[in-house]
């Protein structure tokens, strides 16, 4: 286990912290299911509701499975479980635009891979950082992790507000996962 000034100085804290980083941003793009089944599906306030329930549906049962996968695969298999669900479930939301039904299994798959934030990148973080000061580590990384993406959050309304569409918001969230996945794995190598 490092200490606090021993991982602060370890680089690869910084790109374990990176990868956290992107996956606070990604994160947020779910929230945006909503809107984009009333808005640009031009669905009824209902519908966008239900698709609410289905993402957090897939995020309460991505919990479960991202500990089970974690515990008996690694913390790789962890971020490759996140890459890959996120990844599927956006491209599936592309069909959507064709008949709107599939942004109910589209958004439950991508809140599959949604925990990665919140489980993952701790456990990535532990792991880079050993036991010994986690927490305090944890803590100071957490801080920049929220404000990042919690700050940039409304900036994903952008993608709607100026082209008209939240497909640059899912390839957006699609690219910043598969990116924060690489950097983790290669910071837990």
């Amino acid at each position: 286990g490092l200490t606090k000034k021993e991982a602060f100085r370890l680089p690869l804290l910084y790109v374990a912290w990176m990868a956290c980083v992107l996956f606070s941003y990604g994160s947020g793009v779910a929230g945006y299911a909503t809107p984009f089944a009333t808005m640009e599906l031009g669905q009824s306030i209902n519908f966008g509701a239900a698709v609410g329930v289905c993402s957090s549906a897939g995020s309460i049962l991505s919990s479960l499975i991202v500990g089970k996968i974690n515990d008996r695969f690694g913390v790789k298999a962890g971020l490759t479980w996140g890459m890959v669900t996120t990844g599927a479930g956006y491209l599936l939301m592309m069909a959507s635009y064709t008949n709107p039904f599939w942004v109910f299994p589209s958004i439950f798959i991508v809140g599959l891979g949604n925990t990665m934030y919140m489980v993952q990148c701790p456990l990535m973080a532990r792991k880079v950082v050993g036991m010994k000061h986690y927490a305090e580590i944890w803590a100071r990384m957490m801080v920049v992790n929220s404000l990042v993406g919690g700050g940039l959050y409304s900036s994903i309304g952008l993608f709607y507000d100026k082209l008209g569409s939240y497909r640059g918001a899912f390839i957006m969230a699609i690219g910043l996962y598969l990116v924060g996945g690489l950097l983790g794995c290669t910071a837990i190598s």
